[in-house]
């Protein structure tokens, strides 16, 4: 994986840990006491919505068969390509 794949990858993490460094260093800067409860709950809720919003393990369909078997079983099916990244 390169620096760009990288990146690419994290990017929520990466910016949301830039954002809140900011954030702390101008709380800092003006002593702000209460605010530093804001801060924390930020860092909860962007730590919270990346576990929740991760795709999770999805057990492939790897032949044409296993396909057609998963879509002529009677049971609902949806079909959905997308890449994780």
């Amino acid at each position: 994986m390169n620096a760009g794949q990288f990146v690419n990858q994290h990017s929520y993490l990466i910016l949301g840990f830039a954002a809140l460094a900011i954030l702390a260093v101008i709380l800092q800067v003006r002593r702000a006491r209460r605010a530093w409860l804001i801060w924390g709950g930020l860092v909860l809720v962007m730590a919270a919505s990346w576990f929740v919003l991760r795709t999770g393990a999805v057990a492939p369909l790897d032949s044409v068969e296993a396909i057609e078997a998963a879509v002529t079983s009677g049971k609902p099916t949806l079909v959905e390509f997308y890449s994780n990244y």
